[in-house]
């Protein structure tokens, strides 16, 4: 999608011309020009083989650019509007357009030509072409955050897992330990037990022994 063609002309005199490539631009524009009516303002699309021809007629100046059928009406109609006001605000060149001849203007406005063409094809003339492409950015940086945090949210997941099992082996252990904890104790009170008898019999023993009682 692409302009490939613009020229500006008073009647079918062309006064500035600038394409990209064909030579071919040239006879289709002027076939479409011999047709045309300058007596009025207006705007006109003509398809002409694998193209469209986009005129804007002001004041008995017609601005005209050939385009790819794909990229339809608007950008190429933003682009007529764009190069209108360009070329009225060059005072100089507006007012010589009244009277120039074939190709006259073609030093001065050729090159601005080209270069418009060139903004427009890659989108810069176009405001809502930039947003789109804008939109088309920050919904593309968007995604990958999304995609980002969602891939964070397993982390997390995973991490609360682990939490858990933690949490679930460490109430496990406090069970176990509490368990151990008092068999130990009464383990321990069961061996106090044994030596306290295990002492009395032998104190009886030594006792009855002292007093010849055995």
């Amino acid at each position: 999608m692409s302009l490939v063609y613009s020229c500006i002309t008073r009647g079918n005199v062309v006064l500035v011309e600038k394409g990209f490539g064909n030579d071919n631009y040239f006879n289709i524009s002027s076939a479409v020009l011999s047709d045309l009516s300058f007596n009025m303002n207006r705007k006109t699309t003509v398809p002409q083989d694998n193209f469209l021809v986009h005129t804007t007629i002001e004041d008995g100046l017609c601005y005209l650019c050939i385009s790819n059928k794909e990229m339809g009406r608007r950008v190429p109609y933003l682009y007529l509007d764009a190069i209108r006001n360009k070329f009225k605000e060059s005072t100089g060149l507006y007012q010589r357009s009244q009277a120039a001849t074939q190709f006259e203007l073609n030093r001065n406005f050729s090159r601005i030509l080209g270069d418009m063409m060139n903004d427009f094809n890659d989108g810069k003339g176009d405001q809502i072409s930039t947003l789109q492409n804008q939109v088309g950015e920050v919904t593309g940086v968007m995604k990958q955050n999304i995609d980002k945090v969602l891939e964070r949210g397993d982390k997390l997941d995973d991490l609360v897992d682990k939490s858990d099992n933690l949490q679930a082996g460490a109430a496990t252990f406090k069970t176990t330990s509490k368990r151990i904890s008092r068999k130990m104790y009464w383990q321990n009170k069961k061996m106090v037990i044994i030596i306290v008898i295990v002492v009395l019999v032998i104190l009886t023993i030594i006792i009855l022994a002292a007093t010849k009682v055995i």
